[in-house]
């Protein structure tokens, strides 16, 4: 074999060589920026759920405190549509593990409850109501009655908004 081919093949294994090691350290410097962003992408997860159990606690308080306000006011509907938004939120909240927030707000539902005075009774059919519902915002009952008529009613007032007529029951 020839200097040249000795030469050629030698300078070949060195190419090889330091083509491999560039490779390794691309492979090596990919699994780096895979782990740095596995770690930031499960910090970042972490700290949202964080935030989104610290808002639900949030929204849980406000309400409490809400529904506890309208109790002072001598407002009981409103204190019991306030307290029971707010234990509708622990239920339907996925992993709310708060206890002391489920117990203020357990409390507050018992209060409103116990609390609640015929002043706030809504009167205006002319026969008796067959369903009631409350909007979802909790500002606004509709109430259906057999005199043929819905009736919209502000929570916050106990008035009277709005008379859907010609209303009927379906047949059973």
């Amino acid at each position: 074999m020839s200097q040249l081919a000795r030469d050629f093949i030698q300078q070949s294994i060195k190419l090889c060589d330091r083509l491999c090691r560039e490779k390794e350290k691309r492979r090596q410097l990919r699994n780096r920026v895979a782990a740095f962003s596995l770690v930031a992408l499960t910090a970042l997860a972490s700290f949202t759920f964080y935030q989104w159990h610290d808002a639900q606690k949030n929204s849980v308080n406000v309400l409490t405190e809400t529904s506890e306000a309208f109790l002072v006011a001598d407002r009981q509907l409103a204190a019991l549509v306030s307290a029971r938004h707010s234990g509708k939120q622990i239920k339907n909240a996925i992993l709310f593990q708060d206890a002391p927030t489920s117990q203020i707000a357990g409390v507050a539902l018992q209060q409103a409850v116990y609390n609640a005075q015929e002043h706030d009774l809504l009167e205006g059919h002319s026969r008796p109501v067959s369903s009631i519902v409350f909007s979802p915002d909790g500002k606004t009952l509709a109430s259906g009655s057999y005199d043929n008529s819905i009736k919209l009613w502000d929570i916050a007032t106990t008035q009277e908004n709005t008379i859907l007529e010609g209303y009927t029951r379906p047949n059973q």
